[in-house]
Parts: C-alpha cells; sequence; structure tokens
C-alpha cells in the first residue's frame, strides 16, 4: 500500500476532480460532493478485496468488510483511519457516531431487499441530492486515471477518497461535523456492498409532467395567467370626483375665461 503522504496527494487531487464534476453554478452541494466521494472509496474498496463478483445486485464480502472496518477500530482498516483523522482534527470519537456494524447491518439487510438504493439516515438538510451509487459508473473512469497518476492501486484509492471525505469535513461545520461523518460511513458502506454499476440509475421519484396535464396543454406555463393584482373594486374601478380647488384659484381661473384679449369681456 502506499503511504498516506500518498494517500493526501491522490486524495487532493480525486478532491479537485468530483468538486468541478459537482459544481452547480459556482457552489457545491457538500452532502453531495461528500456521499459521492465516499461512496467511490467504498466501491474502490470492494473493488480491491472481492474478486468473485455476481452480475449485480447486492455483495456479502469477508474481505471487504473487515477492509472497511475491524472490531478494534485500528486505523490499517479504512473506516478506523478514518476515526483517527476525525479525532485528530474534529474531536469525533467513535463514540460520537452510530456503531459501524449496527449500520452495516441495516445498510445491507436494505441493500439486500432493494440494491437501487443506499438507506441513508441523516436529516434532510444533509440528504445528498443524487444517488450515491450513481457516483462510481459516472466518474469510475476518471478516479482511475487520478489514481494511476498518483501510484494507487484500489486499495489505496479507497484510502486517498477517505481521506478527501475526511477533509470535507473541514467546509461544513456549520452544518454538522457528526451528521457528515455518519453520511460518509453510510455512503461507503452502501458503495462497497453492491457490485458497481455500468450505468446510472434512472431516479423512479421522477416522471413526465405530462403524465398528470390535459393532453393538450404541454405544460402549466401554458396555462392563463393569474390575475397578479387584487381587484379591489368589485369589477369595475369607481370614476371619483376631482378634488375642489381652494376659491381664490377657482375665482382666478374663471376670470381669466371671462377675459377678452386686452383684458376685457368679450
Amino acid at each position: 500500500m502506499a503511504d498516506s503522504h500518498r494517500w493526501h496527494s491522490g486524495g487532493d487531487a480525486l478532491l479537485k476532480y468530483l468538486a468541478v464534476a459537482y459544481e452547480e453554478n459556482g457552489q457545491i452541494h457538500w452532502p453531495t460532493l461528500l456521499a459521492a466521494t465516499a461512496g467511490i472509496g467504498g466501491e474502490m474498496a470492494l473493488l480491491a478485496k472481492e474478486v468473485d463478483l455476481p452480475g449485480r445486485g447486492y455483495v456479502l464480502g469477508k474481505d471487504v468488510s473487515k477492509f472497511l472496518y475491524d472490531d478494534a477500530g485500528s486505523p490499517k482498516s479504512v473506516w478506523g483511519y478514518c476515526l483517527m483523522a476525525s479525532e485528530t482534527a474534529f474531536s469525533i470519537s467513535k463514540t460520537d457516531l452510530p456503531d459501524f456494524r449496527e449500520t452495516e447491518r441495516r445498510i445491507t439487510a436494505s441493500l439486500a431487499a432493494n440494491p437501487n438504493f443506499v438507506p441513508l439516515s441523516v436529516p434532510a438538510h444533509l440528504a445528498p441530492r443524487h444517488n450515491v451509487l450513481n457516483a462510481g459508473p459516472r466518474h469510475r473512469k476518471k478516479v482511475w486515471e487520478i489514481a494511476k497518476e498518483n501510484g494507487l492501486d484500489n486499495g489505496d484509492a479507497a484510502f486517498a477518497l477517505m481521506t478527501a471525505s475526511m477533509k470535507l469535513l473541514g467546509f461544513t461545520q456549520h452544518i454538522g461535523a457528526v451528521g457528515m461523518m455518519t453520511l460518509a460511513m453510510e455512503a461507503m458502506i452502501g458503495c462497497a456492498r453492491v457490485v458497481p454499476l455500468e450505468e446510472p440509475l434512472s431516479n423512479p421519484s421522477y416522471g413526465p409532467i405530462g403524465d398528470i396535464l390535459p393532453k393538450d396543454e404541454k405544460s402549466p406555463i401554458a396555462l392563463p395567467k393569474r390575475e397578479e393584482k387584487p381587484d379591489l373594486w368589485g369589477g369595475k374601478k369607481p370614476e371619483l370626483e376631482p378634488a375642489p380647488l381652494p376659491a381664490g384659484i377657482l375665482h382666478d381661473r374663471r376670470a381669466k375665461r371671462g377675459a377678452g384679449k386686452f383684458g376685457r369681456r368679450a
């Protein structure tokens, strides 16, 4: 395996690529970037330790399980390494987080029933905007290229990507390091328990808007526009009488109307 220096340098290169890939109008949605980074890290761990994979779906592999985490929480395991980094940099200890083995059992049970979604327990504001499993097929080829440039095999790439994930916590203190750490754990476990996808999955939660509109309507934009201003007058605006002028001004105007060309009445 590569030493930690190469995990840091390779992780920085991978993080720069993924940050650009998930940029939206000059901004980054932190949970989406973190879930993708940790998710690909889990996929690299799977590919490093399990060679006899089924055609698709859920994977129950003992070798990848030990690689992800050992009961001693050793930094030689991927998650043990993350725990060491988070405790040193952010004072997050193992006791601050959900139990790894219980989380692993929950996620694997869910994936055995439906291998298309990783069950996440994080609150709504930390939910990623993209299916975690889609990060692999979208970015795997480029991740391999960057890993090769930095002398990293699949196992090293897993450590490098989780190094990048821990660095992301430094940008997300304002939304909760413990919650983001939990998201990284769940994304990593989920992608390490499913055969890597060849193509991204479509989201069945989306559908064509034409399904609920009349056949002759293409979009709500084509419908008549609603009146933006309220009708305060009951359908017809009243004709208001002009305000009376002061007596002096009124007398002066009448005098001018009655005067002739030289000041006399015509």
